[in-house]
């Protein structure tokens, strides 16, 4: 799993994606400076309970690589050339998401498909 402070930081400012998380215990999320499976922390699922996920951004879901390609709704083909990892998706035509671990490409790819945002190294737009 990708643990890496810019994949933290791409899943916190992918506010679509967070908005629609439905926390199980099974889950990991950045939580107060820690990466933490929520089950194991009271004080995650406190957060949850009491609505501070994603407003303060105290709570940051971290999608796991399986979460991620459950999202995807079309064929897809990954790739790992030494440390690129690719992402192809098929709907009639290619469309290519490259990052340095499969996370990072898989939330490319969920952003730009179902959400029309590109990550510019510090933002989605």
């Amino acid at each position: 799993m990708d643990t890496s402070q810019h994949y933290i930081e791409m899943c916190r400012k992918a506010t679509d994606l967070q908005s629609g998380w439905k926390p199980l215990g099974s889950d990991f999320a950045y939580f107060n400076g820690d990466i933490t499976l929520v089950a194991w922390n009271e004080a995650v699922f406190d957060a949850i309970r009491t609505n501070v996920v994603n407003k303060t951004g105290e709570v940051v879901w971290l999608p796991k690589l399986d979460q991620l390609i459950e999202m995807i709704k079309t064929d897809i083909k990954l790739i790992r050339d030494n440390d690129r990892f690719s992402v192809c998706l098929y709907d009639g035509r290619r469309h290519d998401f490259v990052g340095d671990s499969f996370e990072k490409a898989l939330l490319l790819a969920i952003m730009d498909r179902y959400y029309n945002k590109t990550w510019n190294g510090k933002d989605w737009a």
